[in-house]
């Protein structure tokens, strides 16, 4: 590979990132677990207030519709955004719903050629 192709590679999956962690962010504002599970990885780590675990994407969307039922959205911000030394892509933000403000992590990896959502974390601000 040239040293072009690698810049280009990472070019290419820094927007993909890009556009995955927008449309997270757009799920997240709007409460809903259908369009988050589009970036859930077969199988991945979940963290939330009371429900932590390795589920298939299938529980998982069922354990965040439950939660964003019981956290309504107020809003959602990406503080900050990095890259991994094994080449994966996370973000830290702020998910703030009607009654509580949660600190959002959220780690992507390239799986099958798409960014997909390998852990998902949520705490109480």
């Amino acid at each position: 590979m040239t040293i072009f192709s690698a810049i280009e590679v990472n070019a290419q999956s820094e927007e993909a990132a890009k556009v995955v962690f927008d449309n997270i962010g757009k799920a997240f504002r709007e409460g809903d677990a259908t369009q988050l599970a589009v970036y859930f990885a077969s199988s991945f780590d979940i963290i939330l207030p009371g429900n932590e675990g390795t589920f298939s994407n299938k529980q998982a969307e069922m354990i965040l519709k439950d939660f964003f039922n019981k956290n309504k959205p107020k809003g959602f911000v990406i503080n900050h955004q990095g890259t991994s030394n094994d080449g994966s892509r996370y973000a830290i933000g702020t998910y703030k719903a009607l009654a509580q403000n949660y600190r959002a992590y959220i780690l992507l990896k390239s799986i099958g050629n798409k960014m997909l959502i390998s852990q998902l974390q949520l705490e109480k601000d």
